[in-house]
């Protein structure tokens, strides 16, 4: 077990490096999701022009929120996927084949260590952005769960992770994943939280939604460090998170073994 936590960390310190290797590209991301932002604000300055809060959210709130799923994001947003679909599809994952280790821990692994360096960064810039918006919001933080809310953003990179990761499995038996890819992730940016608090929709639909992993992704964890609950409501999500993770477990360990036997790369 050592020898295989040790193979693991140097595949996760690798992808660490590769992640300080392409800070520019993060650097850039950050760019472009500051400029949702700021859309997003001159949306919903005019949607709170007509109303005072939705659900437990006013429009300082909804603010402060879309810059704490900026850090969540910057740990738990993962691109994978493209990696298992081109790898697939090109007949490189051939090569990983002859490898004594598991092709998609190895995936997971490098993802861990890119992810890490994204989330110091992000931590830095939006900590700094969300001191400057409202530095009472230091004040109010639940540090005694912090261990625990550390825990489901850690959670929350799995789900995301095996989420997509089933959806790039796909590439074993399509042309080419990559539509499918983009679809999935309209999908995830609306309903896990990461353009809007799950509150903004009905509440019927809310309790769907709630049966499904994408709130578990960004809203949840974001809702625990804004407006935390009781450490029952904590546990819950917990709890919750841990089932969607052993199930996407088994999908994609079984869409994996499923595959392999359809798998072909001629000449690889």
């Amino acid at each position: 077990m050592p020898a295989l936590i040790k193979k693991y960390y140097s595949i996760a310190r690798t992808g660490f490096q590769q992640g300080l290797e392409h800070r520019v590209d993060f650097f850039i991301g950050i760019i472009g999701w500051s400029m949702r932002i700021m859309i997003s604000a001159f949306l919903f300055m005019a949607v709170f022009q007509s109303r005072a809060s939705i659900g437990n959210y006013n429009f300082s709130d909804t603010m402060l929120y879309f810059l704490v799923v900026q850090i969540i994001m910057t740990f738990s947003f993962v691109r994978v996927e493209f990696n298992v679909c081109n790898d697939i599809q090109t007949g490189d994952f051939s090569n990983y084949l002859v490898k004594p280790i598991s092709y998609l821990s190895y995936q997971i692994a490098s993802e861990l260590g890119k992810n890490i360096v994204r989330s110091l960064f992000g931590v830095g810039i939006f900590g700094v952005a969300i001191l400057l918006y409202r530095p009472e919001f230091y004040l109010h933080l639940p540090y005694l769960q912090a261990p625990l809310i550390l825990l489901s953003i850690i959670f929350s990179f799995f789900i995301s992770t095996f989420l997509t990761t089933s959806i790039a499995l796909l590439s074993f038996w399509l042309i080419s994943a990559h539509r499918v890819i983009y679809m999935f992730f309209a999908i995830q940016s609306i309903f896990s939280g990461m353009m809007i608090p799950i509150q903004f929709f009905p509440e019927q639909f809310q309790h769907i939604l709630s049966y499904t992993p994408f709130p578990y992704i960004f809203y949840y964890p974001a809702q625990m460090i804004i407006h935390p609950g009781t450490a029952g409501g904590i546990f819950h999500i917990l709890g919750a998170q841990m089932i969607i993770i052993l199930i996407e477990f088994i999908i994609i360990n079984a869409m994996f073994a499923v595959g392999m036997k359809k798998y072909e790369a001629t000449g690889r």
